[in-house]
């Protein structure tokens, strides 16, 4: 394929011929395609416009489930429990916590096992004192680092038979 040189005149077209090459771009096209993107988007925008307003419109979903004396199942069913509301929920766990941390109570009866509110535990354990092991039959151990030194002493190939 060859150039015409009666075409370019060193880079420059000549003055009969046109801008562009129009078999390569279709202008109207391009305008139908950029109007027809505009229109489809503000179409869209409308559409999601009304779907919002008529969702607004509409009551909040509750849960509509209302249990019978039929419908009602054993706690050991093997499906897990939705939770309704989880706000509830956690006030109703924390309330629970509080308590137990505020107020006395039986942790088990039979050995005599009580349970004592947090404050009075900190009291206690400020007047006392933590508990310290004082038994001299058994001396405390070796430490980790005397542990690593004593196993670099004595060397021992970690499979039988290698050296």
């Amino acid at each position: 394929m060859a150039i015409k040189p009666s075409a370019v005149v060193q880079g420059v077209p000549r003055p009969a011929a046109h801008g562009y090459e129009p078999r390569d771009v279709s202008v109207p096209w391009i305008f139908g395609i950029v109007l027809f993107l505009v229109c489809a988007g503000i179409l869209i925008q409308l559409m999601l416009v009304g779907l919002l307003n008529h969702f607004k419109s509409r009551p909040a979903p509750g849960d509509g489930f209302r249990p019978n004396q039929k419908t009602v199942l054993s706690p050991s069913a093997s499906f897990p429990r939705l939770q309704i509301s989880p706000r509830l929920d956690l006030a109703r766990f924390r309330s629970l916590e509080d308590e137990e941390l505020t107020n006395y109570g039986w942790i088990d009866r039979t050995s005599g096992i009580v349970r004592i509110p947090i404050e009075r535990a900190m009291e206690l354990i400020l007047q006392k004192g933590l508990p310290v092991r004082t038994n001299s039959d058994n001396p405390p151990g070796p430490s980790s680092a005397d542990l690593i030194q004593q196993r670099s002493l004595h060397r021992q190939p970690e499979i039988p038979g290698d050296k």
